[in-house]
């Protein structure tokens, strides 16, 4: 099940959303509910720095570069699910 902790244990408490289904910070970018495909390439462009449209995504950089495949792929699953 992509939403057990187990799966988001790497995943930076930033980039999941709350017991409320929000992400905490309003200046992160809303993930919850996105396209698979949407949540896997934007996750994969902040592992890798390519994001660069905004202040959130330089911030989201920052938190990205610690994901690897399989956190993106587990967290795409979980975020689209919501």
């Amino acid at each position: 099940d992509a939403g057990s902790p187990e799966i988001l244990r790497n995943v930076p408490d930033a980039m999941t959303p709350n017991r409320n289904g929000h992400v905490p910070y309003a200046l992160f970018p809303k993930l919850r509910g996105q396209q698979l495909d949407y949540l896997q390439t934007r996750l994969g462009q902040y592992q890798t720095g390519e994001a660069m449209d905004s202040s959130a995504d330089r911030i989201m950089n920052g938190v990205g570069h610690r994901l690897d495949a399989e956190s993106i792929a587990a967290l795409s699953q979980y975020l689209s699910s919501q």
